[in-house]
């Protein structure tokens, strides 16, 4: 069994990494966004998500264990609402600050485990999470 502390500071490494032209390519074509994730979620699914969830302004969604939030700032473009976006990593919440800024979504940046969200209950009108190991 590996040390969860020893996991947690590789996770946190990987967004930490610069990423060859190579591996942006890659990640373009298969996934059709060149966000750095380290998710296999695609703008098929992201576009899925936006049909499924009907949220309008001022509406909040929780992006948990949203990495870079490409897909919760997508959603919130298309839909007009709000994003918290949540995660552990601190380089990939300060990206997450940047894509949203990018694509004109309001909202916040939470770095906390999924497990201890320093918020109230009932605080969101949505939900995703995408490529997250619970």
């Amino acid at each position: 069994m590996s040390d969860p502390a020893d996991d947690r500071k590789a996770f946190e490494e990987q967004y930490g990494s610069v990423r060859s032209q190579g591996a942006r390519l890659v990640e373009r074509r298969a996934l059709g966004h060149d966000s750095g994730s380290n998710g296999y979620t695609t703008v098929h699914d992201a576009r899925a998500l936006v049909e499924r969830l009907r949220l309008h302004a001022p509406r909040f969604l929780l992006d948990l264990g949203s990495g870079r939030a490409w897909p919760g700032a997508m959603v919130c473009e298309a839909l007009g609402c709000r994003l918290v976006a949540s995660d552990i990593p601190h380089d990939a919440l300060v990206d997450a600050r940047a894509a949203m800024r990018s694509r004109g979504v309001a909202g916040h940046v939470v770095g906390a485990d999924g497990c201890w969200l320093p918020l109230q209950s009932a605080s969101f009108d949505g939900l995703i999470h995408s490529d997250v190991f619970c």
